[in-house]
């Protein structure tokens, strides 16, 4: 056997292995999807898809292996320009009629009940904040995007909701249409230009195309459409260029606060022009160079800032109203008081969370990146400027988003960590474009389309009340075992997409309540006390109240402070005629005044009456009638204070 057919053995398996990794990883999600959540979508498919996607995956790995990619060549007569008009006029009518069901990651509940169902009158702040020039607020864009929505709306008629379908659509397009003329132009082999392509098609980040009510739709293609600018720059070195990076970097900040990690890229494009005139700029372009100059100075600039500025290295990482989000900016290393302590920087958990983040990237791009270092490294150079300037900004990107802390929980807070994909794409692009030769790019279909394949359920799963649902629910469940906060509100989310269903709800409630409770903690664990509440609530709604005070009950354990729960006591044990525990219950609401201090006060009143307890309902009176003097309730005090006929009272309530 010959050197060389040794050496195409070994190569070939050494893509193989990785795919075969890959494909396991997502067999395994199928199998524990709340742990395997960036790749757990196929779990959620019907019997068949589900047992049917990972088949033909597998088969695609090993027919690919055994018999070489076939090379890909358009039929004669077809014009690329109208085949990638037709493919983006597909993209954006698939991304408008196959919206998500409901938008639950992200901010996108907050951004929903904050502006309403429309927009029906103009304010001159939203012109102001889609216009302006300002680049430096944190909340750049919240401000660009939002009021953009809410303008469109106003001149339109539409709900929020059909403007962010059309919204999301046009860039969406926009992204496609770039994406595919840049594949196009940028590479040479047929089979190269259509794996890049189906790479692009089938990316997660997607997902924000398809209706998704957040902010983020824009930032996909103006910050594609910035590093596509810089690869073209560094190529051709034309100054018009430099003028038009310097136009997508204010447009990606103005979309995106996160866009300042582009920054060091600008500023090294604009020492690119004078590298011939100034020998020490020319040298500057190598990893080494760059590493010392660049990387670490600036990780040594951020190391500072989090031990010594924002001292996140200690950070008791709750969050509440009161607590600015901007002081929770950071992961702590120094692990907080239970249960906070299972979600640190350096914590398996957080580890774990990263990894699976990466899948929602692209997996297939993932691994063109590991085969390049792994077959390819010696075909590649590595000191290109296009690949150390792509590279640099992906590792930025990399080590700021390990280091921020994700408010809801990476697995809810996804669409922000999935910035980094853009970087990542266009690094990829420039190790593999300039490499010749159609056996390179047939060596690694296989894999490539399998794990495009593997992408294809997260907007099946989106798009599904059912699956949709079952998704949020194994979100929240992992949270809780892990970042904790809001986990409670996560799974509700889930189950409550089917609330329509009441014995698929409580019985998907239960499960969850089993699941989770060998790592519930008693006396502290809002997030258990939560769920137990919900049970609580819908036996409440269904008259079942033994069930309901035992699940109250219960969550008091759990959380005594959870003011809502004191509700749900003092409503079952009133229903069930224990008067003087719902009288008792109903005294902590008036002293947290929930849900106000006038409605805490009326149910005080009715519960004091029923269990005959007519001074306390008296003084509770008095306490009313002064701030509220309605007419029921002085007739309530004047009979109260003759203490004539008291059983008669509650006659008023009936």
């Amino acid at each position: 056997m010959s050197t060389e057919t040794t050496n195409t053995t070994a190569s070939k398996w050494w893509i193989l292995i990785p795919g075969l990794l890959a494909w396991g990883c997502y067999g395994w999600a199928i199998w524990d999807p709340d742990a395997w959540w960036g790749l757990h979508f196929t779990a959620f498919l019907p019997p068949l898809l589900k047992v049917g996607l990972p088949v033909i995956g597998l088969l695609l790995l090993l027919y690919f292996y055994v018999r070489p990619f076939p090379s890909f060549q358009l039929p004669k007569g077809i014009n690329k320009g109208l085949l990638i008009g037709g493919i983006t006029v597909l993209a954006g009518l698939a991304f408008y009629q196959f919206p998500m069901y409901e938008s639950h990651y992200g901010d996108s509940e907050v951004f929903r009940e904050r502006m309403g169902d429309r927009t029906t009158s103009f304010d001159g702040k939203y012109v102001y904040q889609l216009l302006t020039p300002d680049i430096l607020s944190p909340k750049n864009g919240n401000l660009t995007v939002l009021s953009a929505i809410r303008l469109l709306s106003y001149a339109t008629g539409w709900t929020h909701r059909q403007v962010y379908r059309v919204w999301d659509a046009l860039f969406g397009m926009m992204f496609v249409w770039i994406w595919l003329i840049f594949v196009d132009r940028r590479f040479t082999d047929p089979t190269g230009k259509f794996l890049f392509g189906l790479l692009g098609l089938t990316a997660p980040f997607l997902q924000f195309f398809f209706g998704y009510m957040e902010i983020y739709a824009p930032i996909i293609p103006v910050s594609f459409a910035y590093l596509m600018v810089l690869l073209l720059y560094l190529q051709s070195g034309q100054q018009r260029m430099l003028w038009l990076l310097g136009g997508l970097l204010w447009l990606s900040l103005k979309c995106h606060s996160a866009s300042f990690l582009l920054v060091p890229s600008f500023l090294l494009a604009l020492l690119f022009r004078y590298r011939e005139r100034n020998p020490w700029i020319g040298r500057l372009f190598t990893w080494r160079n760059i590493t010392a100059w660049i990387i670490l100075p600036i990780i040594l600039t951020g190391a500072m800032v989090y031990f010594f500025v924002l001292e996140s290295h200690t950070d008791p990482r709750f969050v509440n109203p009161e607590v600015d989000i901007y002081q929770r900016l950071f992961l702590p290393i120094v692990a907080p008081a239970p249960p906070l302590d299972r979600y640190t920087l350096f914590s398996f958990s957080h580890f774990f969370d990263y990894f699976n983040l990466w899948f929602l990237w692209s997996p297939g791009i993932l691994f063109l990146l590991l085969i390049s270092i792994l077959v390819f490294r010696q075909k590649i150079d590595w000191q290109r400027p296009e690949v150390i300037l792509t590279g640099m900004t992906f590792g930025l990107y990399v080590l700021l988003f390990f280091m921020i802390n994700p408010l809801m929980g990476m697995p809810m807070d996804w669409d922000y960590f999935i910035l980094p994909a853009p970087a990542l794409f266009m690094t990829t692009v420039a190790i593999y474009a300039p490499l010749k030769g159609s056996k390179i790019y047939s060596s690694i279909a296989g894999p490539v389309i399998a794990l495009c394949l593997f992408c294809l359920p997260i907007f099946a799963v989106n798009a599904d009340k059912q699956m949709l649902s079952q998704r949020l629910e194994s979100l929240g469940i992992h949270i809780f075992k892990t970042y904790w906060i809001r986990s409670a509100g996560d799974i509700h989310a889930g189950i409550g997409l089917i609330e329509d269903d009441p014995e698929q709800y409580i019985a998907r409630y239960l499960n969850v309540l089993e699941k989770l409770k060998p790592y519930a903690l008693a006396g502290k664990d809002t997030e258990y006390a939560n769920l137990l509440w919900h049970v609580g609530k819908y036996y409440r709604r269904a008259k079942q109240y033994e069930k309901a005070l035992a699940h109250h009950r219960e969550s008091q354990q759990y959380d005594p402070a959870l003011k809502a729960n004191y509700i749900g006591l003092m409503e079952a044990s009133f229903f069930l005629k224990r008067y003087p525990e719902a009288f008792a219950y109903s005294r902590q609401l008036v002293a947290y005044a929930y849900p106000d201090q006038r409605k805490s006060l009326q149910i005080a009143i009715q519960c004091a009456i029923f269990a005959q307890a007519y001074d306390e309902a008296l003084a509770y009176c008095e306490n009313y009638v002064a701030q509220w003097p309605e007419e029921v309730y002085l007739y309530l005090r004047d009979h109260l204070k003759e203490g004539t006929n008291p059983e008669e009272l509650r006659q008023v309530f009936e």
